[in-house]
């Protein structure tokens, strides 16, 4: 299973533009390219990051994802539709972030992967994800950088007693992955999803997590030379699109 995690910038005030043209033109797209939608967010309002798309897809293979986009791109519909979209809005993407990731094997499992955007989830994989389609879901997306050394050490910790404790304190673990390619982080980075019923419980897991005695415990047992798993992290607060197939 091969992932791709894309992230669009946008002009000020043209989130709407892109949004509106992802559903109405990309979709049908990538359904008949065979790129597998599996969820779409914008930022939550507490984010204060620039205005933005986050879209998750997923190929059978690095492989069949390059020739998935290279189909995708040289469509005439999507050609006509971007120039369409330029001559009356003009630039409404400004920045565009890719990275291609492959599960860790401790990752929940998602919906297969098929040739066609993902429309539903059905009642087998809503077990194994916990998903609901509760509109007010709030998804986390969290991005960690080792310390040098330490990748493998983060991902015992998450596998032995992290998720748990994030399930303990109200937290849906959905995705684990590692970037694919080394210049973007292969040997050094973890990306994952959250999910949360709503921001104030976010909020209120984390602290409830960052309390927990037996979080503290696992911590310090896990870095005896008291140097930190992660040297940095980072994270957004999304909320699901329309569209999005993970809610």
């Amino acid at each position: 299973m091969t992932y791709q995690l894309r992230s669009y910038t946008t002009a000020p005030e043209k989130l709407d533009v892109l949004v509106e043209r992802f559903q109405r033109v990309n979709l049908p797209l990538f359904q008949k390219h065979g790129i597998t939608l599996i969820g779409a967010w914008t930022p939550h309002e507490s984010d204060e990051g620039d205005d933005r798309l986050v879209y998750l897809v997923g190929f059978p293979s690095m492989r069949a994802a390059e020739l998935c986009w290279k189909n995708f791109a040289t469509d005439p519909e999507w050609i006509n539709a971007f120039e369409r979209e330029k001559r009356i809005h003009n630039e409404v993407v400004t920045d565009v972030e890719t990275v291609y990731l492959s599960p860790t094997d401790y990752s929940p499992a998602l919906p297969a992967i098929g040739g066609r955007a993902v429309s539903s989830i059905n009642p087998e994989d809503r077990a194994k994800t916990d998903v609901s389609d509760d509109d007010r879901r709030l998804f986390e997306l969290r991005r960690y950088v080792a310390s040098p050394g330490k990748l493998d050490a983060l991902n015992q910790r998450f596998r032995e007693h992290t998720m748990g404790l994030f399930a303990k304190h109200g937290m849906t673990n959905i995705l684990y992955t590692m970037p694919i390619e080394a210049d973007q982080g292969a040997t050094t980075t973890l990306v994952y999803f959250l999910a949360h019923p709503s921001y104030p419980r976010a909020l209120n897991a984390w602290e409830s997590f960052r309390g927990d005695p037996a979080w503290n415990q696992v911590r310090e047992e896990s870095q005896p030379d008291g140097v930190p798993l992660a040297a940095s992290v980072e994270r957004w607060m999304l909320v699901p699109t329309e569209f999005s197939p993970l809610k």
